[in-house]
Parts: C-alpha cells; structure tokens; sequence
C-alpha cells in the first residue's frame, strides 16, 4: 500500500539518507564522479524493469501480460480488462531447481527466488482484486518451497482471497482463438539427475492439463 510505502521511506530518511531524484546514470553523473566525491562503495539497484518471456507457442496473445508491466499500470490506477479467469505463470525453473539440490547455488539463488514468488503474490492478488472470478497461479516448484519464501500470513491471505496454486506443473503452451488468450496448458514436472548429476526439472510425457482462462500475467523472474 502506498501509505505504508511513504511511512517506510521516510524511516529510512530519517536515518540521515540523503534522496537525490530526477538524476540520471550517465548523464547528471558517473561512477566516476561518485568515486571523486569520496564514496568509497557505490551499490547500484535498479530494480527489476522488465520481465523474461516464456518461449513457448501463444506467447503474442492478446491477453498475455507481463508482471511488471501489470502492477505498474495497477498503482499508475489504470484498469486492465483481464476477463473473468486469470493466469499467473510463476518461477523460471532455475531457483525451483536450485532450492532441491542443497549447494551454494541455492544460496546464490535465493535473493531471486524471493523477488520472484514476492512478484508473483502481487500479481495474483492485484488480479483477484480488480473483480476477476478465478485467479489461478501455476509454479514450477513445490508448494514447501513457496511456504519457505512466503510467510505463513502472506500464504494464508492469498488462500483466503480465493487464489488457486498449482505447483510442479512446466508452462507447455498458451491456447487461443481470434487472436486472444482462451487457454493455458502445462505438463507435470519431475526432478532428474542431468549428466553432471546435478538434479533438473523434466516434464511428464502424457501429463499435459488444459485449463480455460481469459489471459496469463508473466512473473518469470
């Protein structure tokens, strides 16, 4: 909420944050000229500013959106016509990978798995907030993975808003007619030792599952 956002913004100011706005990288300074001014650890966090893209058929829809690009019209307080039955598509793959084989990369992979599952909660809760009848959010990983990068209250409240999760499913191909979003399909996932016996997502032959809907929201990471 954007109360809350401002109430956050102004604890960290209040430490004695100097805010410098409308300055660009590049053109009002450089790294350069920071390191002149005697900083001596310059951290650079732009944010996410564009979402990946699944490449699988469907994919030009009309109806299919990205996460970032959603909840950006959403607090600009634009209203999107999503239909009644909407798709968030959650997870790359990599972090779910990650998160099973107990290495370093797990680690390294963390900090993205958060933003990620953090982007796709937003997204599907925005959805079923703007009055769509179904919201339905389909993740790569395990439902024990999402609880690990959640809190339980987070969880809960989605559950309570009417937000269905289907977890271990691989995004198969995006079903449409005339030229807009009627359908998503997936494929049951199972793990499997690579030739570098480090552990990856395969699909399951025989598994695909079609579920109707009126467009899918990207939150791919």
């Amino acid at each position: 909420p954007r109360d809350v956002l401002k109430l956050e913004i102004s604890e960290i100011l209040d430490l004695n944050v100097a805010l410098k706005l409308n300055t660009r990288l590049g053109l009002d300074f450089s790294l350069a000229s920071l390191q002149e001014q005697g900083f001596a650890a310059i951290l650079i966090a732009i944010g996410v500013y564009k979402d990946k893209w699944l490449d699988i058929e469907g994919i030009d829809l009309d109806g299919v959106l990205a996460a970032v690009d959603f909840l950006a019209h959403i607090k600009l307080g634009n209203r999107i016509n999503l239909g009644d039955k909407v798709v968030v598509v959650g997870g790359g793959g990599d972090t779910a990978i990650a998160s099973r084989r107990g290495t370093r990369q797990m680690e390294a992979d963390d900090f993205m798995g958060d933003s990620t599952l953090m982007t796709v909660m937003d997204a599907a809760q925005q959805a079923i907030r703007s009055e769509v009848r179904e919201v339905h959010v389909f993740y790569r990983g395990t439902m024990e993975e999402i609880r690990a990068t959640q809190s339980q209250e987070e969880l809960d409240n989605a559950l309570e808003e009417g937000i269905i999760f289907h977890t271990d499913v691989i995004p198969n191909r995006i079903i449409g007619g005339n030229g807009k979003v009627t359908g998503f399909e997936t494929l049951a996932s199972r793990s499997q030792d690579d030739e570098k016996g480090q552990p990856t997502l395969v699909p399951v032959a025989g598994s695909e599952s079609i579920i109707e809907c009126s467009s899918v929201i990207l939150a791919i990471g």
